[in-house]
């Protein structure tokens, strides 16, 4: 027997209301998969430090996985602002990515999930819409109390809160210090372009403090020298060879909520200092590379020194 309203576009037959039910399952069945492997990856990429950095999973994407977990099992719940919810939170940084790529990352994962959670969303409006018009034809029309449109309210403030950590965690430039060799090719090639790295450099470690905008202000250094910038400043760029600098000084500060600091003492005089996270240890690793290239240069310096007089006493005669 089907079941069909015939007092508005929100009815659906008995079929449709199957049809809309089996997509919601579908997109809540992915969420559980998604919300598994977001897990799988965070734990891998907590202890294997290549993964985390070409990936981006760490600890921290275990907020995503609990995220996910929430709004599927909103989804299976049938609300139609948890499908919706999930639904931007999977599209757009992909979409942030391709604006900044030049590339959409449209792989079979993704197109199968996109779809899913697509009809998923759409089937939860759908349904909700039948099953208000149903509520509609038995009480009569409900006026929407004060609560209601206090919750709405909250409800979009809060997507907007949403949306807007969605952006800034797919743009931003991380928390945490990164090899050069995991190093985004947007920051090694504005560093190029500003000058700040020359192509027989290599860039060891980079850092950056800013919230959303890198040149806000980050941190790295090459195999030569220590660069800092941040383009507040009259002059956003300091560069300083090795052998410029004369002593290092490490304060290593592992709280959550305030990065550990680098003091450079140059040999003119002056100090620079700059931060460096401590998030899964990139603090140590950043300045332990750093004090050996730095040790490695005295001493290149201090055997050139030694070698010069010597070269200059050295006299060649000649056979004839």
């Amino acid at each position: 027997m089907h079941i069909k309203s015939t007092t508005g576009i929100g009815a659906m037959e008995q079929h449709e209301i199957e049809k809309a039910e089996k997509h919601i399952r579908s997109a809540w069945i992915l969420g559980i998969i998604s919300t598994g492997l977001t897990i799988v990856a965070s734990l891998i990429g907590a202890y294997n430090e290549d993964f985390r950095y070409s990936s981006g999973f760490n600890t921290w994407t275990l907020f995503d996985a609990a995220l996910i977990a929430a709004l599927t099992f909103g989804i299976y719940k049938k609300s139609r602002f948890s499908a919706l919810g999930l639904l931007v939170y999977f599209v757009l940084p992909k979409f942030i990515e391709s604006a900044y790529n030049g590339q959409f990352p449209l792989g079979f994962g993704t197109l199968i999930f996109g779809y899913f959670y697509l009809m998923g969303t759409i089937a939860a409006f759908k349904l909700h819409a039948h099953n208000k018009q149903l509520a509609e034809l038995e009480h009569g029309p409900q006026k929407r109390s004060v609560t209601f449109y206090m919750l709405s309210g909250f409800g979009v403030l809060v997507l907007g809160v949403f949306i807007w950590l969605v952006v800034i965690g797919a743009s931003g430039p991380g928390t945490e210090v990164v090899p050069g060799r995991q190093l985004k090719s947007k920051y090694v090639s504005f560093a190029t372009d500003e000058g700040l790295l020359d192509p027989t450099e290599q860039i060891q470690y980079w850092y950056s403090d800013a919230f959303s905008d890198f040149t806000d202000g980050f941190y790295f250094f090459t195999d030569k020298k220590v660069v800092v910038y941040n383009k507040s400043w009259e002059e956003p760029a300091i560069l300083m060879p090795f052998d410029s600098i004369q002593n290092i000084t490490f304060h290593a500060d592992p709280s959550f909520s305030e990065d550990s600091q680098l003091f450079l003492e140059l040999k003119d005089g002056t100090f620079v200092n700059f931060p460096v996270s401590s998030e899964n240890g990139g603090d140590q690793r950043f300045h332990k590379r750093l004090r050996a290239l730095w040790k490695e240069a005295q001493a290149a310096q201090l055997t050139n020194t030694y070698a010069e007089p010597e070269a200059a006493g050295v006299q060649t005669v000649s056979q004839e």
